[in-house]
């Protein structure tokens, strides 16, 4: 019996267990915030875990099982996590099985660096700097004095004065990187059009004289898409009505086109060339945003791959927190402890970047700010992106 399974046969919330029946959903989003920020700010030591699917009760817990399509719908939670909460916090998802139904494991690690609030506004009832706690199994809004306590806590810790050197992952720790650039004329989503673009005006040309299925149309439909793509027989209304729709259907492939077949894979190294322990890091990373030097939100999946079993957690756990604002991406990253000496990699999955040839030559500066439980105010610097 792993410890997951364990803690749900014996059915016992505390502060650093909470159980809900089912999902959370678009419409839950405000109990999921609460929920994930009072275990975060929960004075206990370790991981803290919301099990979906369990119900306690007088006489132990109930389960129900989670819809396949509600577990797939759990790597949202990260971006409504990213996007509401700060500092930032590591979440990942575990399903596991008990008594044959199918339940799914929260689990925060490394609550460091409390306390734990709202960034931003969600609605009226939460709204930026709101904060609550988990106290035994109930979740209370933080006041004043519980405020003072978390800082107290930080601050009775010895301050760390020394020095953390960031720089980009290579052969040399280095503030500046060289980007390669790509055609965005490329993308499937265009090479797409093109083709279709030329199949109507085949068809409308013809559409006077002929039937649809004329020997000119299925023959450009063959030089154009290849002779073992089988013809379809589309109307040219049916065919403009595809071709509105070719960016949102051809979203992944572009995507694949972008980010791993013709993007940059960018990491940060983090050194703490002190004697000191840097207590609960963790890492914000500005990127500007433009519509031609874009950053992906998680790793793109191959179209390829598309009928292959989705993996539900293991892309959203590894990426780094990707948040889109007004002009920049932020980027956040747990670290953990950063002991005397390490050197340590930011990113699990490295970061996955795309620039447009037609910004060769210039260069984009990233701002970065690094926090620690044992920092009176965080570590800020710059890097340099130089697009080749």
């Amino acid at each position: 019996m792993n410890t997951l399974e364990k803690i749900v046969r014996e059915g016992k919330e505390s502060a650093q267990v909470l159980f809900r029946r089912g999902a959370y959903t678009k419409q839950s989003q405000e109990e999921l915030l609460r929920d994930v920020v009072s275990l975060a700010n929960a004075n206990v030591e370790g991981q803290r875990v919301i099990i979906l699917g369990v119900e306690a009760g007088v006489h132990g817990a109930t389960v129900f099982n989670i819809p396949r399509e509600a577990i797939d719908g759990t790597h949202r939670y990260h971006g409504v996590i990213r996007d509401f909460i700060e500092p930032p916090l590591n979440m990942h998802a575990q399903s596991l099985t008990v008594d044959g139904k199918q339940l799914v494991a929260l689990i925060l690690d490394d609550c460091q660096d409390r306390p734990y609030m709202m960034r931003t506004d969600h609605s009226a009832r939460l709204r930026r700097g709101d904060a609550w706690i988990r106290v035994k199994t109930e979740n209370q809004r933080m006041g004043r004095r519980q405020l003072e306590a978390v800082f107290a806590d930080r601050f009775a810790e010895a301050l760390y004065t020394g020095k953390v050197e960031v720089g980009f992952d290579g052969n040399m720790l280095s503030q500046e990187m060289t980007i390669k650039t790509a055609d965005a004329e490329l993308l499937p989503s265009k090479d797409a059009k093109e083709k279709l673009s030329t199949l109507i005006e085949a068809k409308e040309a013809k559409g006077a004289i002929a039937d649809e299925n004329t020997f000119i149309t299925r023959l450009t439909h063959a030089r154009l898409f290849g002779a073992d793509q089988p013809y379809q027989s589309h109307s040219v209304s049916e065919l403009r009505k595809e071709l509105d729709n070719l960016v949102e259907r051809y979203r992944d492939h572009d995507d694949y086109f972008r980010f791993q077949q013709h993007g940059q894979k960018v990491n940060l190294v983090l050194v703490n060339e002190s004697d000191q322990e840097l207590k609960g890091a963790s890492i914000a990373l500005m990127v500007p945003r433009a519509s031609k030097f874009l950053l992906a939100r998680r790793v793109p999946v191959n179209p390829a791959n598309e009928l292959k079993p989705r993996k539900v957690y293991d892309d959203e756990s590894s990426y780094p927190t990707v948040s889109e604002l007004e002009k920049a991406y932020q980027v956040t990253e747990s670290l953990g402890n950063v002991m005397p000496g390490q050197s340590l990699l930011a990113f699990k999955e490295p970061l996955r970047l795309f620039a447009d040839k037609s910004l060769a030559g210039q260069k984009v500066t990233l701002f970065y700010k690094l926090y620690g439980r044992n920092l009176r105010q965080p570590i800020s610097g710059k890097l340099l992106f130089k697009l080749v």
